[in-house]
């Protein structure tokens, strides 16, 4: 079952060139990682400050190891002086297309 994880950043304005570098460069190291299936960094057109991260992993093991890899971008960054308040991330599990797979939606 694969696990997927959408992040939505908005980054403060000064910070932007800085950050594009360093997430590329991050995108660029996960996507080579065991596990990684999918990593895509995505901007607004009209609003670099508005990015989205989308990465599917193989599993949620695969992104924790992802996760442990990357806290050094993470600190590298500076989130706290890079990172407006509205970012926000959303995880979950693929139905489609791998087909339903009941066991990765939690009970009502």
């Amino acid at each position: 079952m694969s696990f997927v994880l959408e992040v939505q950043l908005r980054i403060k304005p000064e910070n932007v060139d800085r950050f594009m570098k360093q997430v590329l460069e991050n995108a660029q190291h996960a996507r080579k990682e065991p596990g990684c299936k999918q990593f895509d960094v995505l901007v607004d057109p009209h609003d670099r400050t508005q990015v989205m991260l989308y990465e599917v992993y193989a599993n949620s093991e695969a992104f924790e190891a992802h996760w442990s890899r990357t806290n050094a971008f993470v600190s590298a960054l500076g989130q706290e002086e890079a990172l407006a308040p509205s970012t926000s991330s959303q995880d979950g599990c693929s139905l489609f297309p791998q087909g339903v797979q009941l066991d990765c939606m939690s009970a009502p």
